[in-house]
């Protein structure tokens, strides 16, 4: 482990370097112990780390691994160093106070999200949580257009 990157409702997120691929990665810890546990919450992150397993696309995060110990869950998941929407939009108000974003790059970032939702939806799955706070930039991925 080599950094806390935050917390969610239920997990505490690190940065970490994946011991086999040799690259940066992120790692959901959840704690079996925690009071709001449950064994169908388990259950649940168990289905859904299968799922997350089948999924391939350029704009749906890598999933890498599942680790169950009695105390803990551990999800493993590529790490995107361009943190999420809301500090994507606070870093540039910063840097740029003058300059709202242009329409061509609301575009962009609706044409990418857009793009993980079909695909997800073409797999027959759907994400019951979408929010700005859950959609997350990598500066260096590698972005395609609708076919």
């Amino acid at each position: 482990v080599l950094d806390f990157l935050g917390r969610g409702g239920f997990a505490h997120v690190y940065l970490a370097e994946h011991s086999f691929e040799k690259k940066l990665v992120a790692v959901k810890v959840y704690s079996k112990e925690d009071k709001k546990a449950s064994r169908s919450r388990t259950e649940s992150l168990r289905r859904e780390s299968d799922l997350f397993r089948m999924l391939k696309h350029p704009q749906v995060l890598s999933f890498h691994e599942f680790k169950e110990t009695s105390s803990h869950i551990f999800i493993v998941l590529e790490y995107c160093n361009g943190g999420d929407i809301w500090t994507y939009l606070d870093r540039r108000r910063k840097l740029y106070p003058d300059s709202p974003l242009e329409g061509r790059q609301i575009s962009t970032i609706m044409r990418l999200l857009l793009q993980a939702l079909s695909h997800l939806h073409a797999n027959k799955m759907i994400h019951r949580d979408i929010k700005p706070g859950k959609s997350l930039f990598s500066p260096f991925r590698k972005h395609t257009r609708p076919n």
